[in-house]
């Protein structure tokens, strides 16, 4: 059997897909000796990914998402290999690609939130890119021949959203934690040198992600300033982007004390470290 994966998220700069498909890859390699792989990569990530299973090969696709040149290219780029089955990791399937598929689709948070705050273009160009969304999104749920999706939750909100859809159609694949790439005692010490380095005292809560605004972490700082101690500090990690920017006013404001801003820790960016300080009246 020929299978397709589409993983131009494959890696770091995909951020969470990234991380979903270059697991997901991982595992495929150390189980399947029977079906041939072709793994469809962007320029930037193609060097990142070296096959470790010979039935795997890899395919330059450096086609960006959510533009006409997915919608037109990329179909025929598949189309090219004969292939039997593809997984896309994320719902962004070309309208025009009419072979079989399975889709991953983590949640509906898109639709159940408003993203108005996430873009920065008119309004008029974000609705038409907000429609061209939900209307490829209604279009892959109904073409897959499978969706996979990652809690009973989702599904069940992909089941309320979508009612033509079977729930025989759905299968929910929980994610697993997986180690990162040295070993757990190498990741520890590692781990505690940048803890010294960048004062990060214990206990501390952490949140890993991006500052988009349905992650909603202005109410995680409020949340966090209800906690009567000291001694905790709230360190937020992820991409110091435009988003991450926007924040951090918010947290000069919250934050009595001066908001310390670090660089790396564990290869991941650390922004912010936020004592527990009382809000200013």
């Amino acid at each position: 059997m020929r299978i397709g994966i589409d993983a131009r998220f494959y890696g770091k700069f995909g951020k969470g897909l990234g991380r979903y498909t270059q697991q997901l890859i991982r595992y495929l390699e150390k189980k399947d000796t029977e079906n041939e792989y072709f793994i469809f990569l962007r320029e930037q990530n193609f060097s990142e990914y070296e096959p470790q299973n010979e039935h795997f090969q890899k395919v330059l696709a450096d086609v960006p998402w959510y533009g006409f040149q997915e919608q037109i290219i990329m179909p025929k780029i598949l189309r090219k290999y004969q292939l039997h089955l593809v997984h896309f990791p994320h719902f962004n399937v070309p309208l025009f690609y009419r072979g079989n598929f399975v889709v991953t689709l983590h949640d509906l948070i898109l639709l159940r939130h408003s993203t108005r705050e996430n873009s920065n273009l008119p309004f008029f160009l974000y609705a038409f890119k907000f429609y061209a969304y939900k209307y490829i999104l209604h279009s892959c749920l109904k073409r897959a021949s499978h969706i996979l999706t990652v809690s009973e939750f989702s599904k069940n909100d992909i089941l309320k959203k979508y009612p033509f859809l079977s729930s025989k159609k759905i299968t929910v694949a929980y994610q697993p934690f997986f180690a990162l790439y040295k070993k757990e005692k190498e990741i520890d010490f590692e781990y505690s040198k940048k803890i010294i380095e960048y004062g990060i005292l214990k206990p501390y809560l952490l949140y890993v992600g991006n500052a988009y605004p349905h992650k909603n972490l202005f109410r995680l700082v409020q949340s966090f300033l209800m906690i009567q101690r000291n001694d905790i500090c709230l360190v937020l990690v992820g991409k110091e982007d435009d988003f991450y920017k926007k924040i951090k006013p918010i947290l000069l404001k919250y934050i009595s004390n001066r908001v310390l801003e670090l660089t790396k820790i564990m290869e991941v960016p650390i922004l912010y470290k936020v004592r527990v300080q009382k809000m200013k009246s």
